[in-house]
């Protein structure tokens, strides 16, 4: 069973995906991305210090990423079952998820010294469903990298937040809706609130509206950096994250050892 988190916990996790948040916002920008989302355009940016492949991987994972020392590049692994019905040349929205997710442990300045420094590879499966807190930044950032705020965000804002809204932003950005509500809920101007339930009670609040969310008015490229090609659009300190937060992160403590 999942131990509840305090309010400060809460808090401290939110802070550390709005921050991540704002690191696939501007690599988005500045590779000027545009909807939907093509993560490959990515990885071939980042070639050769990083190469994908897919195929059925059934039901071992989603999505892996580990570092080849030999070679001395990243290697990312993703699921191709759910692709089984999409048209030729497309990925199904969990595939592309999956992709990004990965991309986030690519690009998040922790999780990628964690893996140059032989840290484990920790296989993903399904969107926003782990309490690691490794695991839900890197969800994060893969929410935020298909649906990047300055693309999404005024669609969003165009009026009431309504299931049918989110249904019809989830299509034309090939995401699921899953991860469109729980962005579109993060975006929103108006207060609101997504939870999740399990066995008829709830689980977690899984994402609010900015009116009620932590702000915290510094730039992405403070506390996260990129990698290859991208790294000319943010630059970073070797600190993670930064302030009050390093105390408090488990991946700042790794990070410092």
């Amino acid at each position: 069973m999942t131990k509840k988190r305090t309010k400060l916990e809460w808090q401290q996790d939110e802070r550390c995906q709005e921050l991540v948040g704002k690191l696939a916002d501007e690599m988005a920008e500045h590779l000027e991305l545009v909807a939907p989302i093509d993560p490959f355009e990515v990885i071939r940016r980042e070639h050769p210090l990083l190469v994908a492949g897919g195929r059925d991987f059934g039901d071992r994972y989603d999505g892996k990423l580990k570092y080849n020392k030999e070679k001395k590049r990243f290697l990312l692994f993703y699921n191709t079952k759910y692709d089984r019905w999409q048209e030729p040349g497309t990925n199904h929205p969990r595939t592309r998820f999956s992709i990004c997710h990965e991309l986030g442990h690519y690009f998040i300045d922790a999780h990628h010294k964690y893996l140059l420094r032989g840290g484990k590879p920790h296989p993903s499966s399904g969107e926003f469903k782990t309490a690691a807190q490794m695991e839900r930044e890197a969800d994060a950032f893969a929410s935020s990298l298909l649906l990047p705020t300055h693309l999404v965000e005024p669609v969003l804002n165009n009026g009431e937040l309504t299931v049918k809204k989110l249904d019809k932003v989830a299509t034309d950005f090939g995401a699921s809706l899953l991860s469109t509500t729980i962005r579109g809920v993060r975006l929103s101007d108006l207060p609101c609130a997504v939870a999740g339930i399990r066995d008829g009670s709830q689980r977690d609040v899984m994402a609010q509206s900015r009116d009620g969310a932590m702000r915290t008015g510094q730039s992405a490229q403070r506390f996260v950096g990129l990698r290859g090609a991208a790294t000319r659009a943010v630059r970073a300190t070797d600190q993670g994250h930064l302030g009050t937060d390093a105390q408090h992160c488990p991946l700042c403590r790794e990070q410092a050892r």
